[in-house]
């Protein structure tokens, strides 16, 4: 009883929802995630997570009032053990996170047991620089195919490959060799090219 008077005072509900967290996922896809201020390709990759990593057996047949941190960690140690990528764990510990973060703002829970979990690590990755003679070798073998301006134009300004190729015309100023990032590369960057290029 004072455990029920403690989470009615806290604003909580009495007792957690004995939904399964696959059922209750399926409705967040359609609902708070699908109303959420995310990009929709952010929509469709959580979907997807959602989906076959979250709402699949044997995690999605526990109840949410059942969930456990340990149930969580568990779930990333299938994931880690399954050999996925640091970063779809990662991501999919996201999801989790953000579906459960929504039960809680619906009453179904108290608290989210995800947010006690520690986030699973993403190992940091030093970039690789090639040297000045290796990008004029791969310019000379470029030159006169369809690629050359594109390779030209990332090694004069350090864009990204995926930066450069999603830019488009209007981000261009090719009189006063610049460029600017935008909705289609790198929204907010700017830069200057070389213009012997």
């Amino acid at each position: 009883m004072r455990e029920a008077q403690d989470r009615v005072e806290a604003g909580a509900p009495v007792k957690d929802a004995t939904r399964t967290v696959a059922d209750w996922f399926a409705r967040w896809r359609t609902t708070a995630l699908a109303a959420s201020n995310r990009k929709p390709a952010t929509k469709s990759n959580y979907a997807t997570l959602s989906r076959c990593h979250v709402e699949a057996e044997p995690f999605g047949a526990i109840r949410l009032d059942r969930l456990k941190p340990s149930d969580i960690d568990a779930l990333i140690l299938a994931l880690q053990a399954q050999k996925y990528a640091p970063n779809t764990v990662r991501k999919v510990y996201a999801v989790l996170r953000a579906g459960l973060d929504d039960a809680v703002r619906d009453g179904l829970l108290a608290r989210n047991p995800a947010a006690v979990v520690d986030h699973p690590n993403v190992p940091k990755k030093e970039a690789e620089h090639w040297a000045v003679d290796e990008v004029k070798a791969i310019l000379v073998a470029a030159e006169g195919t369809r690629y050359y301006l594109a390779l030209a134009f990332v090694a004069a300004t350090g864009i990204r490959r995926e930066e450069c190729l999603g830019l488009h015309w209007d981000q261009l100023d090719l009189d006063a060799g610049t460029f600017r990032g935008g909705s289609h590369a790198g929204a907010g960057r700017e830069g200057t090219a070389d213009r012997r290029h």
